[in-house]
């Protein structure tokens, strides 16, 4: 296809497109903020201080110094990790809690922090109250203790904060970017393949591509009359000569019921015509006998009306049509009408719009806009050029693309 055939189907695609960007953004939305799991984090500031310390003492000095340097010892160890994991609903193993405990106290400083991070904001606040709790009991029962004197340490002060941990979930912005790229990503593929994989033909455009033939009506649907009699009035350029002539309408592939509603038509608008049905194998104008079928079988010596019927089911329908007894029924409609109509099977797929189309003056290979594609028009094309039915144009049926 040529770069105006791809500019086209993206107009073409464009609101559907849209669609499915709205929707990929708002699932993408959705899918980042279940997925982001929103952290919470308990710290716990501990400040101790000596009782028992005379100042001046080297010794003294040196005992607080061993102290201070067993407070993160102390609360990392199972004497208060293993009792506060019990006190938890549910229990937490103490070594399990050594993992999640993390202390942080600088060298010979009697302030430290304890922190634990977890996916709920009480669990985490419940955890570090635990955790500073055994701490604080295991200080009164002498846990820091020793060096001369009742030298010890006792806790002074503790505070306990729980925020959010930064980072940990999508912000407004966050989510809304993600929403956005999401959507553009899965609106361009969309888009992308759309355009690249639609062949159908929308418009008298898409089929300047594919041949060279004129477009000698464009239908809105198969009983568009303005643009039927408009036809109507074109067929004696279309077909010149006197005397009664033969047109058939063939869809290019696909089901004929659109070229024999055409069809059907153009014969109301057309004064002094029959409308024939050589489709024998769907029948779109009715069952009734005897028909066009019974006729070329043998079976009917004639058939009349303003309206000649494909006639019953027969399993040869490209055989009877291939019969010279056609040309003599056409013929013969011919000497008592202007126009004979004929509505006939596909081009694609079955032989019968090609034997339809050797049998009479020319013709008109019907279009369903959106539906028929390009490889299918130049597969007709191919076929009434190696089988030498004369094309007098094409009608256009459906709304444009």
């Amino acid at each position: 296809m040529k770069l105006r055939s791809y500019v086209r189907n993206a107009r073409r695609h464009l609101a559907g497109a849209l669609v499915i960007t709205l929707v990929a953004g708002v699932l993408g939305a959705l899918a980042s903020i279940a997925l982001s799991r929103t952290m919470y984090v308990s710290s716990a500031t501990v400040t101790l201080r000596p009782v028992g310390l005379v100042q001046g003492d080297p010794a003294g000095q040196t005992a607080l110094s061993q102290l201070t340097a067993g407070i993160p010892i102390l609360i990392s160890s199972q004497r208060v990790l293993a009792p506060a994991g019990d006190s938890l609903d549910p229990k937490v193993p103490g070594t399990d809690l050594a993992k999640a405990v993390v202390v942080r106290a600088p060298g010979q400083s009697l302030v430290f922090t304890a922190q634990v991070t977890t996916a709920s904001r009480i669990r985490a606040e419940e955890t570090m109250k635990a955790v500073v709790e055994q701490f604080d009991k295991a200080v009164a029962e002498g846990a820091l203790q020793g060096g001369p004197g009742d030298l010890r340490l006792e806790v002074a002060s503790k505070a306990i904060n729980t925020d959010e941990a930064p980072g940990s979930s999508l912000g407004r912005m966050s989510t809304v970017a993600v929403a956005v790229l999401a959507g553009l990503l899965f609106g361009l593929l969309y888009l992308l393949s759309r355009v690249a994989l639609d062949d159908s033909v929308s418009s008298a455009a898409d089929l300047a591509e594919v041949t060279d033939d004129s477009v000698v009506a464009v239908l809105s649907s198969p009983d568009d009359m303005d643009g039927i009699r408009a036809l109507a009035g074109r067929l004696d350029y279309l077909i010149p000569g006197p005397g009664g002539r033969t047109l058939a309408l063939a869809s290019v592939a696909g089901a004929s019921a659109s070229a024999a509603q055409v069809a059907r038509s153009l014969t109301d608008a057309v004064p002094h015509s029959v409308l024939v049905d050589l489709d024998l194998r769907a029948r779109p104008l009715g069952e009734a006998t005897p028909g066009v079928a019974e006729f070329l079988a043998g079976l009917a010596l004639q058939v009349e009306g303003p309206v000649v019927p494909a006639g019953g089911p027969v399993p040869n329908p490209g055989e009877l049509l291939g019969r010279e007894a056609l040309a003599g029924l056409l013929s013969d409609l011919a000497t008592h009408h202007r126009w004979v109509v004929a509505a006939a099977g596909p081009l694609v797929d079955t032989s019968d719009g090609l034997l339809a189309a050797r049998r009479v003056d020319a013709l008109l290979a019907v279009v369903d806009l959106g539906r028929t594609r390009r490889s299918q028009v130049q597969e007709a094309l191919n076929v009434l050029r190696a089988g030498g039915g004369h094309l007098a144009g094409f009608v256009l049926v459906g709304k444009k693309g």
